[in-house]
């Protein structure tokens, strides 16, 4: 019985993609810009700047809502985040907008 062996990233890979038989020596580029996000979001995510750009964006985020909506619906999401209301009130109030 053999086993299907992974080639190394730099080694020569003998099965390739499956459909163009195109033989990749080294590591999809993709792959390594989504290994690289990854790793950044890991890196970032216990220091101050990544909690002040996530409040930044929340924040943001508030603001486009506020005023888009209007402050009566902005109270009313509010309220539901701090579970003051049911979701079936918040969709009774969307219906009466």
């Amino acid at each position: 019985m053999s086993k299907h062996r992974i080639a190394h990233p730099a080694q020569h890979d003998s099965v390739g993609d499956g459909v163009r038989r195109q033989v990749y020596r080294y590591p999809h580029p993709l792959s390594l810009a989504r290994d690289h996000a990854e790793a950044e979001r890991i890196r970032l995510a216990d220091t101050a700047a990544y909690s002040s750009m996530c409040a930044t964006w929340g924040r943001l985020g508030g603001l486009t809502t506020y005023y888009r909506y209007g402050p009566s619906w902005f109270r009313l999401l509010a309220l539901r985040r701090w579970t003051r209301i049911s979701p079936e009130d918040l969709e009774a109030a969307r219906e009466r907008r």
